[in-house]
């Protein structure tokens, strides 16, 4: 009976030490750049629809979105809307679209926070056609009633 009981309450343990470390603002804002980066990523052989896309952005994206960075990051200010009719216009024209992190780093202040990713995007527009960039990706976030991301810049290689 006691191994149960301890049994239980080391579990408890595990899952309350989860839970709390999950609610963190750090493992929040990570989950949203996460989100964005993985709908941003195309296979052309997918199960992936527009409308897991659509509703994945919709949590993870403040109405409005401003942009900055050079091509073929979009500027300017976009709308959820208009963020999804980029992504899938950009879908629609590569076969690939993998997305290498090498670094992360997350500082926060307040109620707003900045990510800054260090990558190796590898896109693809037929087989012959392939490329692969190393790119720094710089995400704003504000805090509303959960982590949104309010800005996006894409600093090409040098």
């Amino acid at each position: 009976m006691k191994r149960i009981l301890l049994l239980v309450l080391v579990l408890a343990l595990l899952i309350g030490g989860y839970l709390f470390y999950r609610n963190q603002d750090e493992p929040q804002i990570n989950r949203q750049v996460d989100q964005l980066i993985e709908n941003i990523e195309y296979e052309a052989i997918s199960l992936r629809k527009p409308s897991d896309i659509k509703t994945a952005l919709e949590e993870i994206l403040a109405d409005e979105i401003e942009f900055y960075g050079a091509f073929p990051v979009p500027s300017g200010t976009h709308t959820t809307e208009e963020v999804l009719e980029k992504i899938n216009l950009l879908h629609g024209f590569i076969s690939l679209c993998k997305i290498k992190e090498s670094s992360r780093q997350i500082e926060v202040n307040g109620n707003e926070a900045r990510v800054t990713v260090e990558t190796e995007i590898h896109i693809a527009a037929m087989k012959n056609n392939q490329r692969r960039e190393n790119w720094t990706m710089m995400f704003e976030l504000k805090k509303f009633e959960v982590w949104r991301i309010t800005g996006i810049k894409g600093i090409p290689p040098k």
